[in-house]
């Protein structure tokens, strides 16, 4: 069961994109099944948390996400189809994807989350590594290759940020 938002934003109207259920939230915000009214077509919403939005550097960290994300092409990626400003809130919209479940099992995002933010505070490079890796489904070479460094760079990165992942979600 997914806890409840600071505020649930269901029924809410952002442009043409109408905010139907929440799916997932974690420590930057929450994501929500949508409607994009004008293509007709589903798709998914990451809203920032409104305490987040006061740092330009939370913000800015959250719309390099949003260009990372825009031009990697890959099956496991879930593709962005927007990002605008509206309504005091930064809006990131996505191919509509099952984020309820991985693997058949809950899927603790809130907690991942959250570890990857310490993580980022920790090493940039390995929580963009880790983000890359996991949610964006690229391999070693193709990391490398995004982020100008070597694949051998790459796979010591992953290697220690994986042990440092570890730690922090067994506890």
């Amino acid at each position: 069961m997914i806890p409840q938002p600071e505020i649930d934003a269901s029924g809410k109207r952002f442009g043409r994109i109408r905010l139907e259920r929440l799916l997932a939230q974690g420590g930057m915000g929450e994501v929500y099944a949508d409607v994009d009214e004008l293509l007709e077509r589903p798709v998914a919403v990451k809203l920032m948390k409104a305490g987040l939005r006061l740092s330009a550097e939370r913000r800015q960290g959250f719309l390099s996400e949003a260009r990372v994300l825009s031009g990697l092409r890959h099956s496991n990626i879930c593709a962005v189809h927007d990002f605008f400003e509206d309504q005091d809130q930064d809006v990131l919209v996505l191919v509509h994807a099952d984020f309820d479940q991985a693997g058949g099992r809950e899927f603790e995002l809130e907690r991942l989350e959250d570890a990857l933010i310490d993580l980022e505070r920790l090493d940039a490079r390995q929580a963009e590594i880790v983000t890359l890796r996991f949610f964006g489904g690229l391999e070693g070479e193709e990391i490398a290759a995004a982020l100008g460094i070597s694949e051998r760079t790459v796979k010591r990165e992953w290697a220690m940020a994986k042990l440092w992942l570890y730690r922090e979600l067994k506890n």
